[in-house]
C-alpha cells in the first residue's frame, strides 16, 4: 500500500537537523510520492517604503536556504521548492488546499517543560486545521521503529472509520511493528459503586469493555496484525496512552483527531490534545471523515 502520493515538508528554522526532509525523502523513496519542501516568509513591520524591499530579500534569502537544503536530494529525485508568503500555519493549510497534498511533515520545535514534545503554535494549527495528516517529527526523525496505532473504536460509525483509517495507515508505514492500543472505562465506575448493587455494576462495567472490544475487532478485521500486540486497557486515555508510550518505548504514535466534523471549525478533540502534548516521540493525527477544514482555499 503507497498511503502517500504528494508530500509536503514545512522546512522551518527550527528543524536545524532537516528532521523532517530527511523523512520525507525516505517516504517519497519508498512510495514514489511527489516531494515538496516549503519555506514561509512571515511579513516584517518595516515602514511602507522599505517593506516590499525586505520582504524580497527574506524571499530570496529563504529560497537559498531550501535550495541548498535539497542540492544532494536532487541527484536522486524530483524535489519542489515552494516560498510562501504570511502567517505559517495559514499560508501552508491553504498549499494544502490549492496542491492536494496528502501529508504534511513539521519538526518538533524541541523538549517542552513538561518533558513531551514542544508542539509551537504552528504544529498545533496544523494538527487542527490541515486536512490531511499532519505528521510532527521528534529526534528519531526518519526511522521509526515501535509504533503504537491508538485507536478509539466506539460504536458510532465516524469512531470507527477514524480507528480504521489510524490502523491502515500505521501498517503501511510500519507493517509488523505496529501496536494498536485502545483505552477503555466505564463512565462514572467510581461514582456507581456506593449507588448501585454490585452485580449491575459489573455487568455495567462489563458492557463498556464488551463495547470496545467489538469496535477494535471492527476496525482490525483483516488487518495483518497479530493478536498479541493488540492491546485493549482500562483507564482514561489521556492518562494511560503516554504512560504506555514511554513504558514501552514507542517512537511513533498514530492517532486520530475527534472533534467537530461535517463542518467548518473543526476543533481537536480534548483527548488527542492532551496525549501529544504528553508524549515524547513523533505524532502522526489523522483526520476523520467528514474533516472540513476551517481555512478557505483562496486568500
Amino acid at each position: 500500500m503507497h498511503p502517500f502520493r504528494r508530500i509536503l515538508v514545512y522546512a522551518s528554522p527550527a528543524d536545524e537537523d532537516q528532521l523532517a526532509l530527511e523523512l520525507g525523502a525516505r517516504l517519497a523513496r519508498s512510495t514514489g510520492a511527489s516531494l515538496t519542501l516549503a519555506g514561509v516568509v512571515e511579513p516584517q513591520s518595516f515602514s511602507r517604503p522599505f517593506r516590499r524591499a525586505i520582504d524580497e530579500l527574506d524571499a530570496r534569502c529563504e529560497r537559498e536556504r531550501l535550495e541548498a537544503a535539497v542540492a544532494d536530494l536532487r541527484k536522486e529525485m524530483e524535489v519542489r521548492v515552494e516560498i510562501l508568503r504570511g502567517t505559517a500555519w495559514l499560508e501552508l493549510v491553504r498549499f494544502v488546499l490549492r496542491d492536494g497534498h496528502d501529508l504534511v511533515l513539521k519538526a518538533a520545535d524541541g523538549m517542552g517543560r513538561g518533558s513531551g514534545l514542544f508542539f509551537g503554535s504552528t504544529a498545533l494549527h496544523l494538527i487542527r486545521k490541515c486536512p490531511c495528516p499532519v505528521w510532527v517529527v521528534g529526534s528519531e526523525g526518519a526511522s521509526p521503529r515501535r509504533v503504537m496505532a491508538a485507536v478509539d473504536p466506539g460504536e458510532d460509525e465516524v469512531r470507527g472509520a477514524t480507528a480504521r483509517r489510524v490502523l491502515e495507515l500505521a501498517v503501511a508505514l510500519a507493517g509488523e511493528e505496529v501496536h494498536p492500543v485502545a483505552a477503555w472505562n466505564a463512565p462514572g465506575e467510581t461514582l456507581y459503586q456506593s449507588r448501585m448493587p454490585p452485580s449491575k455494576l459489573e455487568a455495567y462495567v462489563r458492557s463498556a469493555r464488551e463495547e470496545a472490544e467489538r469496535g477494535l475487532k471492527r476496525a482490525l478485521a483483516g488487518l495483518p496484525i497479530a493478536a498479541e500486540r493488540v492491546q485493549l486497557v482500562k483507564g482514561d486515555a489521556r492518562r494511560v496512552l503516554p504512560a504506555l508510550v514511554e513504558k514501552e518505548d514507542f517512537d511513533l504514535v498514530v492517532m486520530g483527531g475527534l472533534g467537530r466534523v461535517g463542518v467548518a471549525g473543526f476543533l481537536i478533540g480534548e483527548t488527542a490534545e492532551t496525549v501529544i502534548r504528553s508524549v515524547r516521540c513523533s505524532v502522526l493525527v489523522v483526520k476523520p471523515p467528514g474533516f472540513r477544514s476551517p481555512v478557505e482555499r483562496d486568500a
